[in-house]
C-alpha cells in the first residue's frame, strides 16, 4: 500500500506536472505565434532545400527489363516478345535492332502471333535480320489465316507485286476484304481502289512496331510500301493527279522538299494554281531530279501560266521527265505532239538556235517520237545547245558518251560535260557524277553517296536509284539488302522500270524452289 504521505507527494508532483505542462502548452501556442518557424514546436517542418528523391523511370525500366530478361530466357513467349519491343524502343535496354529480331523470332515460333507478324515485317525490310521476302510471306499467311486482319492487309498487297508469288488479283481481293470485313480503315479504302479497277468483279519503320502492344487486342499500324502501279496511265491526267503524284513521291522518298513545292501549287480550295511562286518551287524540285515534277511543269507550259501558252516548252519539261521514267508524261508529250503548228514553231526555234527548242527536238528523236531527223541531226543540235553551256544539252551530250549512243563510247568524255554543267549549277550533271563514282573504279565513293544521299531526300528519283545500287553493292556504304529493296521499291513506285527490274533480280536471286513462289515470264 501506498503510505498517505507518499500519496499526498504524488499528488502534489502530478499536479505541479499538470500545471507545468499546461503552463508550457499555453507559452507554446504563444511562441509558436511570435515564432513559428522555431524547430521546437511540433507543427516545425524544416525548410525543403532539395528536391524530393523519387525512383526515375529509367531505373523502373531497368528493373522490369530484368525481369523481363529472366521470363525470356526461361522460354516464355509473351516475355521474349516483349522484350522484343524493349530493345527495338530502348525501354530498359539499349536499343539494338538485331536483338529486337532474336527475341522476336524466338517468340514466334512459340506460335505467339503478334511476334510472328513483327518477324513478317523484320523479314520484309531486313530489319536486324536477314532481309528474305520470301519467309515474310509465308509468316504473312499464317497469321492471315488466323484472322490477323493488319496480316490480312499486307498479304493481299503482296499478292498483286508479282514479285514473290504470280500476280494473283482474285487472292489480293480476298484477303482485302477480309480485312475490310473486320473493320480494318486502310483495307477499306483499298478495297475500294480495288472494285474500281475491276478487281475482284469475278472472284472473291522502329516506331511502327514499337506502336504494337502485347495484347491482341491493340496493334499498331505499319508502314510499308507497295508496288501498285497505276492502270490510268494510258489516260490523260488532271492536274490533281499530277499534284498527288507529286505529294505520294515525296512521302515514299521521304523529301519534305518535294512535298512542300507540290503543296505550294495547291490552293485551299484544292484548285491548281501555279503563280510565281508556285512554278519556282516546281523549277526547284525539277533540277533536283523528280520527274514528277518536271511533268507538272510541262503541264502547266501546256496550259499557260498566267495565260501565256508555250508548247514548245512544255515538251521540253515532258520529254526530260520521260527521261527518268515519268509514266504519265508520254502521253501528255504525245498530246503536244499533235497540236496544229507545234513542228512549225519548233522548227522556227530551232533555226534561231534556242538551245531549248534544240535539246528538245534531239530528245524527241533519241525517244522515238519523231523520225523527221537522222540521228546524226539529231547529235549535231545537242552539240550546238551545248557549245551554248546549255545544262541540259551538255547533260544530254554526257549521256550519249557514256552510252555509246550516236557516237563512240566515251566516258571520260561523258564526266567531262557532266562536269562542266555541274560548274554553272546544274544538280543532275552532280547527281550523275556521283555515280558514275559509285559505279566506277574510284576507292573512296564515300563523298559520291553523300551527293547521292542529298539528292533523294530532296526528291531525286536518279540518285534514289543509285543509292539503292550502293546499298545493293556495298559501294561506299555497309551493305544492305533490306534499305536497298526499300529504294528500289520507292523509285519503282515513281514510274522507274529499271528500279523494278533491280527489284525481280534481288528477288530472284534469293527465290525458294517451290512451286508457289515461280514466276513464269
Amino acid at each position: 500500500m501506498i503510505s498517505s504521505g507518499r500519496m499526498f507527494c504524488v499528488l502534489i508532483c502530478s499536479t505541479l506536472s499538470l500545471a507545468l505542462t499546461s503552463s508550457l502548452h499555453a507559452q507554446s501556442r504563444r511562441d509558436s505565434v511570435r515564432n513559428p518557424n522555431s524547430p521546437v514546436f511540433k507543427n516545425y517542418r524544416p525548410p525543403v532545400t532539395a528536391p524530393l528523391l523519387e525512383q526515375s523511370d529509367a531505373t523502373y525500366q531497368m528493373w522490369q527489363g530484368f525481369r523481363v530478361l529472366q521470363e525470356a530466357n526461361a522460354g516464355d513467349p509473351v516475355s521474349q516478345f516483349e522484350l522484343s519491343i524493349r530493345y527495338l524502343t530502348g525501354r530498359g535496354f539499349k536499343a539494338d535492332t538485331v536483338k529486337a529480331a532474336y527475341w522476336t523470332e524466338s517468340a514466334a515460333n512459340k506460335n505467339h502471333l503478334l511476334a510472328r507478324y513483327n518477324l513478317a515485317i523484320f523479314q520484309l525490310n531486313g530489319w536486324g535480320t536477314g532481309w528474305n521476302p520470301f519467309e515474310a510471306f509465308r509468316n504473312f499467311h499464317i497469321i492471315a489465316e488466323k484472322n490477323i486482319r493488319e496480316g490480312q492487309y499486307i498479304l493481299a498487297q503482296l499478292y498483286l507485286e508479282n514479285l514473290i508469288v504470280p500476280k494473283n488479283t482474285g487472292e489480293a481481293y480476298r484477303w482485302m476484304k477480309l480485312a475490310a470485313d473486320s473493320g480494318y480503315a486502310p483495307a477499306r479504302e483499298s478495297l475500294k481502289d480495288f472494285e474500281r479497277r475491276g478487281f475482284g468483279s469475278g472472284s472473291s519503320a522502329s516506331t511502327a512496331l514499337s506502336s504494337i502492344d502485347t495484347s491482341a487486342s491493340q496493334r499498331g499500324t505499319i508502314q510499308l510500301q507497295f508496288l501498285t502501279f497505276n492502270d490510268d496511265t494510258i489516260k490523260t491526267p488532271a492536274d490533281s493527279v499530277l499534284v498527288e503524284d507529286g505529294l505520294k513521291a515525296g512521302a515514299l522518298s521521304g523529301s519534305g522538299q518535294l512535298q512542300s513545292a507540290f503543296e505550294s501549287v495547291v490552293r485551299a480550295s484544292g484548285k491548281v494554281f501555279t503563280d510565281t511562286v508556285g512554278l519556282g518551287a516546281l523549277h526547284f524540285a525539277a533540277e533536283l531530279g523528280s520527274a514528277e515534277a518536271l511533268t507538272l511543269l510541262g503541264r502547266q507550259y501546256e496550259r499557260g501560266p498566267a495565260g501565256v501558252q508555250d508548247a514548245v516548252r512544255a515538251a521540253y519539261y515532258y520529254v526530260r521527265a520521260i527521261r527518268l521514267d515519268s509514266p504519265r508524261a508520254a502521253r501528255l508529250l504525245i498530246e503536244v505532239l499533235q497540236q496544229k503548228e507545234f513542228f512549225t514553231k519548233l522548227k522556227a526555234r530551232v533555226g534561231a538556235g534556242q538551245p531549248e527548242a534544240l535539246v528538245t527536238w534531239s530528245g524527241l528523236v533519241a525517244l522515238g517520237f519523231d523520225r523527221q531527223l537522222t540521228d546524226a541531226q539529231a547529235l549535231q543540235m545537242l552539240e550546238r545547245a551545248a557549245a551554248q553551256n546549255f545544262p541540259q544539252a551538255l547533260i544530254e551530250l554526257g549521256i550519249c558518251y557514256n552510252t555509246a549512243r550516236w557516237v563512240r563510247q566515251n566516258t571520260k568524255k561523258a564526266e567531262e560535260l557532266w562536269r562542266r554543267a555541274a560548274s554553272i549549277g546544274s544538280r543532275e550533271a552532280e547527281v550523275r557524277l556521283a555515280i558514275a563514282s559509285v559505279r566506277g573504279s574510284k576507292k573512296n565513293p564515300g563523298a559520291a553517296v553523300g551527293v547521292l544521299a542529298d539528292a533523294a531526300k530532296s526528291g531525286s528519283v536518279l540518285a534514289e536509284f543509285a543509292l539503292a545500287y550502293c546499298f545493293e553493292t556495298g559501294a561506299g556504304v555497309q551493305r544492305s539488302w533490306g534499305e536497298a529493296a526499300r529504294l528500289y521499291r520507292s523509285s519503282a513506285q515513281r514510274g522507274s522500270q529499271d528500279a523494278y527490274r533491280a527489284l525481280e533480280r534481288m528477288y530472284d536471286i534469293l527465290r525458294p524452289k517451290e512451286k508457289e513462289f515461280r514466276i513464269v515470264e
